[in-house]
């Protein structure tokens, strides 16, 4: 009989960035990020996430016109690449830089001129926080990053939250392979 103790529900998670080709080797299920990943703040699991699995991955660029000007260009995922979509609770720079490949300076003003964010390095951590913690760890050292759908207020004190698509891409950095994850829990089975 299965042991529902086994069940993992995370209750908790965290999204980190750090630029493409930041060094890591050295990351496992447990270790500290190195300096270069920078924290972009909580991920909400009220909202829901979802992991898709791919086969061989493509990109495909999409841009659509109006009047012969571009004035929306996203990177979507084909088919056959994996997605990873999540919903960040902060409204912070790191956040609205990734969504939106935008720049923000040293007084806060945020300069949109549109495009498609610069791949980076991530990585997503979540907990269940139960009697026995258990957690799982994606690593994503070459990842596409960008807005799933539209931001909107939501719940009774209309929270901005971002929904974000992340498209993992394969890196030499992890043998080729597209993402890496840990899970503290797969070594005990009920």
């Amino acid at each position: 009989m299965s042991d529902v103790s086994k069940a993992f529900a995370p209750v908790r998670a965290k999204l980190y960035k750090a630029p493409l080709g930041t060094d890591v080797s050295g990351i496992t299920g447990v270790s500290s990020l190195p300096i270069d990943f920078e924290d972009m703040g909580a991920l909400s699991l009220s909202a829901g996430f979802s992991i898709a699995p791919a086969g061989e991955p493509s990109r495909t660029v999409e841009r659509e016109f109006y009047d012969d000007q571009v004035f929306f260009v996203t990177k979507a995922p084909s088919d056959d690449l994996p997605t990873f979509d999540f919903t960040a609770n902060e409204t912070n720079r790191l956040v609205l830089e990734t969504a939106l490949a935008a720049s923000i300076d040293a007084a806060g003003l945020l300069k949109y001129s549109g495009g498609i964010p610069e791949n980076a390095a991530y990585v997503i951590d979540l907990a269940d926080t139960s009697a026995s913690p258990m957690t799982m760890r994606y690593l994503m050292p070459s990842t596409g990053a960008t807005i799933n759908g539209s931001v909107a207020g939501s719940g009774s004190a209309k929270l901005v939250k971002w929904p974000l698509r992340f498209t993992p891409e394969p890196s030499e950095d992890i043998d080729g392979d597209l993402f890496w994850a840990w899970s503290s829990w797969l070594a005990d089975v009920s």
